[in-house]
């Protein structure tokens, strides 16, 4: 495929996202699209960016079978070092066991890189979030603004929402922090709880459950979809249903902007048992 301008920023800041999940990347390329995926070690965090072929200046796949390889991110982030690239060629073949990297920058110069490939295995999420009974979509700058009141070293957060029949009386949402018994001082440790209003902070919320749920999950795993939504710039949805059910997190964007864009994230959470 061949990239050049913005589009060059976009793929950086996804892969930039994927890294802080997992330390490899999957890649998996089909005719219609270029899916990229990242999982962490405790396999509780799985988070994909799909990349559609108008996206890219020039996008072909000629392999029968879908080619599939794994790369070191820290490897592959390297070639975005270069600065103030005007445009780049990859080419990964199957057969290889590199992905080749051809770039030109805006003065002129052009570099040439090739990343080895690692065994990986594709993996992917399945998930039937249309069917999750609670959406909330968030504007992602006041998200991220919710989010920096939490203690930079807190591991996970809950967030509970009460049915729509409540949301009327505002304070609908709240956010507050998880504390493992087993592992801090309860009596010594911060704990930091908001109450928010749904009509002044988020776009959109529904609970169609009718009784109150939530959910707990990894702070800093969440804060990667949020950070990329914010590059995209898009707003942020949620969906969950019940503790122990994944959280799924994707940028929220408008039939337009998904037109102009031409990719889209999704960040599936494991979430604790009970909370």
């Amino acid at each position: 495929f061949s990239l050049s301008g913005g589009k060059i920023k976009h793929l950086k800041s996804a892969i930039q996202s994927l890294g802080k999940i997992g330390s490899e990347l999957m890649i998996e390329a089909v005719p219609e699209k270029m899916i990229i995926s990242s999982i962490n070690s405790s396999q509780t965090a799985y988070m994909s960016v799909t990349f559609h072929c108008g996206f890219f200046d020039s996008y072909s796949v000629f392999a029968a079978a879908v080619p599939q390889a794994g790369v070191l991110i820290k490897s592959l982030l390297a070639v975005f070092r270069t600065q103030k690239i005007r445009s780049m060629d990859v080419e990964l073949n199957s057969e290889d066991t590199s992905m080749n990297f051809s770039l030109v920058c805006q003065n002129g110069l052009r570099k040439t890189y090739m990343v080895q490939c690692v065994e990986a295995e594709v993996l992917r999420a399945s998930v039937d979030k249309d069917q999750y009974p609670v959406t909330v979509v968030a504007e992602t700058g006041e998200l991220n603004r919710l989010l920096s009141t939490f203690e930079s070293t807190l591991d996970e957060i809950i967030i509970v929402c009460s049915p729509d029949t409540e949301v009327r009386a505002g304070k609908a949402v709240q956010l507050h922090s998880f504390l493992d018994p087993a592992k801090v001082n309860m009596d010594k440790a911060l704990r930091t709880q908001l109450a928010i209003d749904t009509h002044h902070v988020f776009l959109a919320y529904s609970n169609q459950l009718g009784e109150a749920t939530d959910v707990t999950f990894h702070i800093k795993d969440f804060k990667c979809m949020v950070q990329l939504c914010e590059l995209m710039p898009a707003n942020t949805i949620l969906r969950f249903d019940q503790p122990g059910q994944p959280l799924i997190v994707e940028p929220h964007l408008s039939d337009g902007a998904i037109e102009e864009l031409q990719y889209e994230a999704e960040l599936v959470l494991a979430t604790l048992m009970e909370s």
